[in-house]
């Protein structure tokens, strides 16, 4: 099933080891060049056909300001509440949602498009990737 494209898991990770959370969602700390730094690493690709995807957890898609929704790549938004998060995301172009990581992984599957995916998020994502992953 993934012949086609690469994966990668990218995490931001403070100096205890820990994936920081401020509270508002977002990483405790200010680093000048990091978002533009994770910005490159997101979408930059060498097809200039194809996209990148980004596997995020609903609560990481919600600290995207709206105003920057989508980003200059694909997403699967994963969650427990598909319906809900269907309807709240609804009309907005290159996001997808899944209720497990192989859905998510079969969603973008069907992409043709898509040259790279990366699991972004905090920790429960990470989380449930590894725990799925560690059942095969």
């Amino acid at each position: 099933m993934w012949s086609n494209q690469n994966f990668n898991v990218i995490v931001a990770v403070c100096e205890n080891r820990g994936i920081g959370d401020s509270g508002d969602g977002g990483v405790p700390w200010r680093i000048n060049g990091e978002v533009a730094f994770f910005k490159t690493m997101t979408v930059q690709n060498s097809d200039p056909k194809k996209k990148n995807a980004d596997i995020i957890g609903r609560e990481s898609w919600k600290c995207i300001p709206v105003k920057y929704r989508p980003l200059e790549r694909g997403y699967v938004i994963l969650t427990r509440n598909v319906a809900q998060m269907k309807q709240s995301v609804a009309g907005i172009r290159d996001v997808e949602i899944a209720g497990s990581f192989d859905e998510a992984l079969a969603i973008i599957e069907e992409h043709r498009d898509i040259e790279s995916t990366r699991v972004i998020g905090r920790g429960e994502i990470y989380k449930s990737l590894f725990q799925q992953n560690s059942n095969r």
